[in-house]
């Protein structure tokens, strides 16, 4: 069975798979890697200073992120995802009232 990915195309042209992208406490969330970590940044044209400061860490805690040293807390992960509109929930769109 494959896995489901989001496909960005560019430069930086790396499938992030879907999973990551879900709620935590969702059983489908898989901790993201370093590769999409990357993928993310270069999606929202970041640059590594610049995503330190949104999450609040070090340049240096990010390089560690971004070379596969540390993973990324799902916190800062989220935080990023979320303010670059990549954020899912995991659930099903409701149905609008007509």
């Amino acid at each position: 069975m494959s896995e489901p990915k989001v496909e960005y195309r560019g430069p930086a042209a790396t499938a992030i798979r879907q999973g990551s992208l879900l709620l935590f406490t969702n059983p489908g969330y898989q901790q993201p890697s370093p590769n999409e970590l990357r993928a993310v940044l270069n999606a929202g044209g970041l640059t590594g200073a610049t995503a330190a400061a949104l999450v609040g860490v070090s340049a240096r805690t990010l390089r560690k992120w971004t070379s596969g040293d540390r993973d990324i807390p799902y916190s800062a992960w989220r935080l990023l995802i979320i303010s670059l509109g990549l954020a899912l929930d995991g659930r099903e769109p409701a149905a609008k009232n007509n």
